[in-house]
């Protein structure tokens, strides 16, 4: 249960769906004693998380490297669908193993990022 949620608000924040302080209003009280019934993989991405976290308020990080190391954390794991409705990423949130590569959609002014990923 926790797993699916905290993957849910995540990626939420790394698509730009919700805002780094909204991510961590719902994150530190939810994670307080996640470790209860936690499997080992989840409890390292939570742990992963919350170093990212500290690395930024620290200052050894700022935000875009922040969502870049976050996006690295769920490449291997697709958005919940009900996030993948109209999906914007901005280009400078993207790591360099993703490189968008531009696609006119051809209906609006916008235009759509496909994503190349190579494994690291």
């Amino acid at each position: 249960m926790f797993e699916n949620e905290f993957r849910k608000n995540l990626w939420s924040y790394v698509l730009g769906r919700t805002s780094l302080e909204q991510f961590k209003d719902w994150l530190f009280p939810t994670a307080w004693d996640f470790e209860k019934g936690a499997d080992q993989p989840v409890i390292d991405l939570v742990n992963k998380v919350k170093l990212l976290l500290a690395e930024l308020s620290s200052g050894h990080r700022d935000e875009p490297e922040l969502k870049n190391e976050f996006f690295l954390l769920l490449a291997p794991l697709a958005p919940p669908q009900e996030l993948m409705y109209s999906i914007e990423v901005p280009s400078a949130s993207i790591h360099e193993a993703a490189k968008p590569v531009p696609k006119s959609t051809g209906t609006t002014n916008t235009d759509m990022v496909v994503f190349e990923c190579t494994p690291a």
